[in-house]
């Protein structure tokens, strides 16, 4: 038995090596979208988490945006579409029952995506200022294969997570980080909820 339970013990901690992401995560409630300038301290936020209406929105980034609503193809649930001229899309769910999840798209150094530890992430930034933010994804980067003018970009994901009591959950949808062909700055930040 004495020679066996060295072997036990390496199996023990291999298998608990595999079983963790490859990936980092982070909970929506540690996330907030706040319009980038002098001021951006001061002004309120909202959780992402928080952001479950049209109103919400308009109350944290104003009313300049055009809308326009759609039927998500691959669930069959209906958004509400808020573009901003300035860099910023917002789609929220609008079925009524504030369960849906916002989902958003950055492409302009105007807003940045700010966690709860004050970690800022901005279009434009350094690439590899992401590997200290993100750095289980970051060296888990990938090269995108033939999506539609994102094709040869790299591209770090993030996934949504959650905890209860001591039971992490981690779920399909995520953050994607889009950088350049080179990899040298983030061009745009978005979040993907699969159907």
């Amino acid at each position: 038995m004495r020679k066996c339970l060295p072997a036990i013990l390496l199996l023990i901690m291999s298998l608990g090596t595999m079983a963790q992401p490859v990936t980092d995560h982070i909970g929506r409630d540690e996330l907030y979208i706040v319009k980038a300038g002098p001021d951006e301290n001061d002004l309120p936020k909202t959780r992402l988490s928080e952001l479950k209406s049209f109103k919400t929105a308009e109350q944290q980034y104003g009313l300049n945006y055009t809308a326009s609503r759609y039927m998500n193809n691959l669930n069959d649930k209906p958004f509400i579409g808020m573009v901003y001229d300035n860099g910023l899309e917002l789609y929220i769910p609008d079925d009524g029952s504030l369960n849906g999840n916002l989902i958003f798209h950055i492409r302009s150094d105007n807003y940045i995506l700010l966690r709860s530890n004050g970690q800022k992430i901005q279009v434009g930034m350094v690439g590899s200022e992401l590997e200290s933010i993100f750095p289980k994804s970051y060296a888990n980067k990938r090269i995108i294969p033939g999506r539609q003018g994102r094709a040869g970009k790299t591209v770090i994901t993030v996934f949504y997570s959650f905890i209860s009591g001591n039971v992490l959950t981690i779920f399909d949808s995520c953050i994607e980080f889009i950088l350049s062909e080179d990899g040298s700055f983030l061009e745009e930040i978005y979040s993907y909820e699969p159907g």
